[in-house]
């Protein structure tokens, strides 16, 4: 059997995304994945800190009462070994003391020889496993993090040895491939769902708005708060403990990704993906599995989401959506469908395995 090994940023039981769809179809193309996670990119921040005393002060008073999400736990699948990296965030020295705990508690991958190994974040672990490791090595950017800011220089001095040093870079935003690496040879994968796609639905009017995905300090709280007080706002996810939401109806967190797209299209009228912030080098899953609902999808405006907006309705400020959304006509929207359509005929799931894996 081939062995894969995928560094990842994020945790098994985080909200399902790129990570998780690469290792489902590594696993299901027979291969044995070791899934390092949570591989540490950034340390405890002022910021970081006065949320974690809020979240024990919360939870030692009961303080308030709003909304809160369910642990998730996202499915097993066959032949992959979930592994919890014991390892510091890339700081000062953090190379030499990655090093040594590597040693106790990695050393099995280390040891390991592996047809592929797939990096999501550029860490120091990437810089242990040496070429008699592995067949072929690639790093899938999906953070452009010297724009976003907030992370050490280390961090991004590693970031550019990894894009040095591999195989193949691979990434799924348009603004990683056109601006943030443009001087490397990056190829452009979007990552497709292995799901049926829903029948389009004649909406009328719009009176019922989906929301899924994680509910943090990324996403626009007093957006889907106001939309509440007009529309009927579903919302999907695990809520970060930090977060007071209010004014929505909570459907708790689903992993299965057909069910829950059965389950948004069934219930409501659009979808939205309300981002704050810098988002630039993101592409978000959730924007495909969206497209497949046939429903109507509102983002706010970031260079992806502009990329996007044959497809999708891109909103600059909150009255600028809800004039959108107010005045929106299914016979108009019916134009995005088709492109959408075309769009999405051309993300098979075949073909991405194919891309993927050609080295």
């Amino acid at each position: 059997m081939k062995k894969a090994l995928i560094i990842s940023g994020v945790n098994w039981d985080s909200t399902w995304q790129r990570h998780h769809e690469t290792t489902k179809l590594l696993s299901t193309s027979g291969y044995e994945v070791d899934f390092l996670c949570g591989c540490k990119t950034s340390g405890f921040s002022k910021t970081k800190l006065t949320k974690l005393f809020t979240k024990l002060f919360t939870k030692l008073f009961n303080f308030n009462s709003n909304i809160r999400g369910v642990k998730n736990k996202n499915i097993r699948l066959n032949n992959v070994n979930i592994i919890k990296s014991i390892q510091v965030p890339p700081m000062v020295m953090s190379d030499k003391i990655n090093s040594v705990l590597s040693y106790f508690f990695h050393r099995s991958i280390l040891n390991e020889k592996y047809d592929i190994i797939i990096s999501y974040v550029p860490v120091d672990f990437n810089f242990f496993l040496k070429k008699n490791n592995y067949d072929f090595f690639m790093y899938d950017s999906i953070r452009a993090f010297s724009v976003w800011g907030g992370y050490s220089n280390k961090l991004y001095e590693n970031e550019k040895k990894t894009c040095d040093f591999v195989d193949k870079i691979i990434c799924d935003s348009y603004y990683i491939k056109d601006v943030y690496l443009s001087q490397y040879k990056v190829e452009h994968l979007i990552t497709p769902v292995n799901i049926s796609i829903s029948k389009a639905k004649g909406i009328d009017s719009i009176k019922k708005i989906a929301y899924f995905g994680s509910v943090s300090e990324h996403i626009d709280i007093e957006l889907l708060e106001k939309l509440g007080g007009s529309y009927d706002v579903y919302v999907w996810g695990v809520i970060d403990e930090n977060i007071n939401l209010n004014n929505v109806i909570y459907m708790g967190y689903e992993s299965d990704q057909q069910k829950l797209i059965n389950d948004v299209t069934s219930i409501c009228d659009a979808i939205i993906i309300p981002y704050v912030g810098n988002m630039d080098g993101v592409f978000p899953a959730k924007l495909i599995l969206s497209l497949y609902s046939k429903l109507p999808i509102f983002s706010s405006s970031f260079y992806d989401s502009e990329k996007m907006s044959d497809y999708i309705y891109v909103y600059k400020s909150h009255d600028e959506l809800y004039d959108i959304l107010s005045s929106f006509k299914y016979e108009k929207f019916k134009i995005k469908l088709i492109n959408s359509d075309s769009f999405l005929e051309k993300l098979s799931y075949e073909n991405y395995k194919i891309r993927l894996l050609k080295e």
